[in-house]
């Protein structure tokens, strides 16, 4: 499936909910790798006899924003991070939060096009700094990794394309498991 530009990732952690987008964090990339279980070949009678593959894979994203920390409260509630008179502390009890993603697109229609992720982790991002070149400003971006895992329904990964029928709102609460 064609898609074009990255307009928002949402975030859901608990009952709070963070997105980034124009508005605050700015998306830039993200890629989805290892939906698929990797497939096993057996052979048998000798020749490749039979190819077993099912379930979901490693699942991992791979996420730049410009400034997540921009977004309220969502880099010390996804990396788990504590703050303490306004500095950030990470420890040796420092751990993330379970968290859904959604990835908004569009699609070659114009449609908003919907990738969601329903349980995973994101690890602190790498800290890069470099110095301003004859008075030029090279901004460094956030560049995180998640990996994620089936819910307790079993799904792993979602997608959809917007329709009368498929909302945003809709596409959210198949994601993180909200009756309607």
């Amino acid at each position: 499936m064609a898609n074009i530009g990255f307009k928002k990732a949402i975030f859901r952690i608990g009952e709070e909910e963070f997105v980034v987008d124009k508005t605050a964090g700015g998306t830039i990339d993200a890629k989805i790798s290892g939906i698929a279980n990797e497939a096993v070949t057996v052979d048998a009678s000798d020749i490749p006899f039979f190819v077993y593959q099912k379930g979901v894979g490693n699942i991992s994203v791979d996420l730049t924003v410009f400034d997540l920390q921009s977004v309220e409260g969502l880099y010390e509630t996804l990396f788990g991070v504590q703050t303490e008179d306004g500095i950030s502390i990470v420890g040796a009890e420092t751990a993330p939060a379970y968290t859904s993603l959604i990835l908004v697109s569009e699609n070659a229609q114009g449609k908003d096009l919907y990738f969601g992720l329903t349980k995973g982790k994101f690890a602190l991002p790498d800290i890069e700094l470099a110095t301003k070149a004859e008075g030029k400003a090279d901004p460094k971006t956030v560049a995180t990794s998640g990996s994620f895992i089936a819910d307790s329904r079993g799904y792993a990964f979602m997608t959809a394309v917007q329709s009368e029928t498929v909302t945003e709102e809709l596409f959210a609460k198949k994601v993180n498991n909200v009756k309607p």
